[in-house]
């Protein structure tokens, strides 16, 4: 039995790099402005910024976007959970929500909290 060919890895790498970029992309344009008060770190706020750009998120999502190509060791199982789970927390008292989307499988934003974080990411309309 033999494993994958070495056109079959350059094809996976080329795709996952293609991910990797248009992920990268998705949040260097995303104007991610967190609720009054809520202070954010820079990961959580890239974590906001997919979430806010795409109907939902995997964790794999999560992580490509938090550590891309910083060639780091991977972390613990659990570290996107630990991120969501923070936000959650900075959230709560401003009434936003984020959804698990069954076990491991990803993370939403409601319409609502959608709606609200949308309209914060809005530029302050110029005074005349």
């Amino acid at each position: 039995m033999s494993g994958p060919t070495i056109e079959d890895l350059r094809a996976e790498l080329a795709e996952a790099q293609e991910r990797i970029r248009q992920l990268e992309e998705i949040v260097s344009e995303q104007r991610v402005v967190p609720p009054p008060g809520v202070h954010l770190t820079p990961n959580e706020m890239a974590i906001l910024g997919v979430l806010i750009a795409r109907e939902q998120v995997t964790p794999e999502t999560l992580y490509t976007v938090v550590y891309g190509r910083r060639g780091r060791e991977p972390p613990a199982s659990n570290t996107m959970s630990v991120f969501v789970h923070r936000l959650r927390q900075k959230f709560r008292p401003h009434g936003l929500v984020i959804e698990s989307i069954g076990w491991g499988q990803g993370y939403r934003l409601p319409p609502e909290t959608k709606a609200r974080l949308r309209a914060l990411q809005q530029p302050p309309e110029s005074q005349p």
